[in-house]
């Protein structure tokens, strides 16, 4: 009986060894010598059948410590557990190292192997530090916070999914006005349990106090943390003061319009803002109105105001103001009830070169001499937020080098997002 090669491929090899050879394969070169460490759990158990547990960290660690140009590590989707992060720490980070990014994301971490990775921060110099999907609690938020003042190299910080209590995270906003941290992430942060009291609103306006403080942070995400727009309105009152942060992602609440309004009013007075991600939040055509009349004073450059319940008249009023000073260059409004009027000036900002198809998620096509709209998949936030493989199989392994920008190059990107291809493109 013979087998296909799909079959072959995810038959179990309990066998398999992991040597240099085979670390090296999945390593990516970087242009200036420096390589990353590809090793994600689907990617590897599509191809070997298994993934990577404490057994084998190990032998990761021994590969780091021989290969010092590695400078990232991606060990997301595994079963390494608390176990191998200590493997990890006591076999790698005790010595020297020159890791600078570093990915566990849903790997079944407690707050023990954030103790461990607390315990030689002194030898560390991480600039990122990816910790979503992992149930660490309560005792976990407070050792991130340690690791956040302990790292003064820190630049990213992602939570999510991370079974949060208010304390913890009070701890973590503390310890971050402090530090030199620029992108933080504490979306769906917050358990819903019939143990713990879920205060969006205390939340709100804590967040609001660090960012009337913090004058680093670029980046901030708050999804699904149950958010409506009165709790805008708290934020909003530290928020006004910021004079930093480039990046609002608001997604997956239900702020309304009521909450847009005043997130409009806030960008009629021009803060440094140029991306605001607002999409699934029930915001209304009253919404989407307060919002252009507000977007034609600011700076955005991104808006992601897709799945809502904004019809033809508010997406209408949202095109006619992204003519301003300064042009929108990505925008995502697929999944709004909107008809033929909309798709009709759509069409025309195209045709002129307003929008460009490979910016925006919707793709127009006719039926009957009538328009009509279809998902463009152009929007791949979260699909690399969580290091999911582009076609649900493992891509091909090859050297890849990416291109380092000069400091002085003339076509400047309008912004930097970290999970957004470069815009504008740089040139050949």
């Amino acid at each position: 009986m013979t087998m296909s090669s799909a079959e072959m491929v995810i038959l179990p090899n309990k066998g398999f060894k992991f040597t240099e050879d085979f670390f090296l394969l999945f390593c990516e070169k970087n242009s200036d010598g420096t390589k990353h460490l590809r090793l994600r759990g689907k990617e590897l158990y599509q191809r070997i059948g298994q993934r990577l547990s404490h057994m084998d960290m190990l032998a990761v660690s021994l590969f780091l410590r021989d290969h010092l140009e590695i400078i990232s590590l991606d060990l997301c989707y595994n079963n390494i557990g608390d176990v191998g992060v200590q493997i990890l720490v006591e076999n790698y980070f005790e010595y020297k190292n020159t890791l600078v990014d570093l990915n566990l994301i849903f790997n079944d971490l407690s707050y023990l192997a954030l103790s461990e990775l607390y315990r030689t921060s002194k030898n560390m110099r991480l600039r990122t530090l990816r910790l979503t999907g992992n149930k660490f609690g309560k005792k976990g938020g407070e050792y991130v916070a340690k690791l956040i003042e302990s790292l003064p190299t820190l630049e990213l910080v992602e939570l999510g999914d991370t079974d949060q209590v208010l304390p913890s995270i009070d701890a973590i906003l503390e310890t971050t006005k402090k530090s030199n941290l620029k992108v933080l992430d504490i979306s769906r942060v917050l358990p819903k349990s019939e143990y713990e009291i879920l205060n969006p609103s205390w939340l709100a306006k804590n967040v609001g106090l660090f960012l009337e403080v913090n004058k680093i942070l670029t980046e901030l995400h708050m999804e699904k943390c149950e958010l409506d727009g009165h709790d805008v309105e708290k934020l909003m009152n530290g928020m006004m003061y910021n004079t930093s942060l480039k990046l609002l992602n608001l997604a997956c609440n239900r702020i309304g319009s009521y909450g847009m309004k005043i997130l409009a009013k806030w960008l009629s007075e021009k803060p440094p803002l140029q991306g605001l991600d607002v999409s699934h939040n029930q915001i209304s055509d009253h919404g989407a109105r307060a919002l252009s009349f507000g977007m034609c004073y600011s700076r955005l450059k991104f808006l992601n105001i897709s799945y809502n319940r904004i019809g033809d008249d508010g997406i209408a009023c949202i095109l006619d103001t992204l003519k301003k000073p300064y042009q929108m260059r990505l925008f995502f409004f697929y999944g709004n009830p909107f008809g033929p009027k909309s798709l009709k000036i759509v069409k025309r900002m195209i045709l002129s070169g307003v929008l460009e198809q490979k910016y925006i998620d919707t793709k127009l096509y006719e039926v009957d001499g009538e328009l009509k709209a279809a998902y463009y998949p152009t929007n791949h936030f979260k699909q690399q937020y969580y290091s999911v493989m582009m076609h649900g199989f493992p891509e091909v392994l090859k050297i890849k080098r990416n291109v380092v920008e000069p400091p002085n190059e003339k076509r400047r990107p309008f912004f930097f997002l970290p999970y957004y291809e470069r815009y504008q493109p740089l040139d050949d």
